[in-house]
């Protein structure tokens, strides 16, 4: 018999797969997740090995929210008989830890996406003009061709 896998081991085992997209945190997530995309370059620049850091952290970024929620939900962190905090946040501080390494790895600035030259896209506006006009061009001489 198989103990029952919670949460926690899904999303280890499956990925984000095993996030419900649809909730609330999940869609900040994304969000975040999104933003951090954008911020290196977009989905075309950011490279597979990047990909797989921006999961990592995505993951990490999860788990310390989820570590956060329930801290803050406790009426003290503090176990008065040890006079020491609940082992709770010191594992909360090495996930956080763990997302500001993997940020570090990812790198802090933001990476401006390639823009085409303005020369280029003038150029390449003036192209499709002149297709559209040709084109439209044909489509008026087969209407005089066939009367």
């Amino acid at each position: 018999m198989t103990a029952p896998i919670n949460k926690r081991s899904k999303i280890l085992i499956r990925g984000s797969a095993a996030i419900d997209w649809r909730s609330a945190g999940a869609i900040e997530l994304r969000k975040w997740r999104d933003s951090l995309i954008d911020a290196l370059g977009g989905p075309v620049a950011v490279s597979p090995q990047r990909k797989t850091l921006i999961e990592l952290a995505c993951r990490n970024r999860a788990w310390l929210d989820e570590c956060d929620a329930y801290l803050f939900s406790l009426p003290s962190i503090i176990v008065k008989r040890r006079k020491s905090l609940i082992p709770l946040v010191e594992q909360r501080m090495r996930i956080a830890d763990s997302l500001m390494r993997l940020m570090e790895k990812l790198g802090l600035d933001f990476i401006a996406k390639p823009v085409e030259a303005i020369d280029t896209a003038a150029f390449r506006a003036a192209r499709e003009e002149i297709k559209k006009l040709a084109t439209k061009g044909e489509d008026d001489d087969e209407t005089t061709d066939g009367n």
